[in-house]
């Protein structure tokens, strides 16, 4: 996420969505690069090695990491395969697909909106307006961007 507003210092945020709901928003501090190893410290370990027990029910699902560099790195490609039932791979993700990347091709966008309606004067104020919408979005607004496409 990139938003525009007079507090655009917080360099990124990180965030997912299925048909059962979302995972926490993680906003990535001001100087952090998101490289393999924070990719790691700060989503892969804490949140998606549980979301098969925390958002699955301990069920089978599909994790589907987009195409940043520090999701292809081989080393977090190999952790996915040691961690993960079941994800697509660097190999197997087709680039610039709006259906197969919900969040950067339609949730991201409404969610910058929401929050940078109007201009933010601090981090803070920007962090908690992101993560006021980001509650708000409701699972019902994430399951579609998240159910497969109807053929046609």
């Amino acid at each position: 996420m990139r938003p525009k507003s007079s507090a655009s210092t917080v360099s990124d945020g990180l965030a997912g969505v299925s048909a059962k709901g979302r995972n926490p928003l993680v906003l990535i501090p001001p100087g952090v690069k998101i490289n393999a190893v924070k990719y790691q410290e700060l989503v892969l370990d804490p949140i998606v090695r549980g979301l098969g027990k925390t958002m699955f029910n301990n069920r089978p699902f599909l994790f589907q990491p987009d195409g940043a560099s520090a999701h292809t790195a081989k080393v977090k490609q190999q952790w996915l395969r040691n961690n993960i039932p079941d994800f697509i791979s660097k190999e197997e993700w087709p680039p610039s697909s709006p259906d197969l990347n919900p969040m950067d091709f339609s949730l991201r966008s409404i969610l910058e909106t929401n929050a940078c309606a109007t201009s933010h004067k601090s981090i803070k104020s920007l962090k908690t307006s992101l993560s006021r919408e980001w509650a708000k979005s409701r699972r019902k607004s994430c399951a579609p961007l998240s159910s497969p496409s109807p053929s046609g």
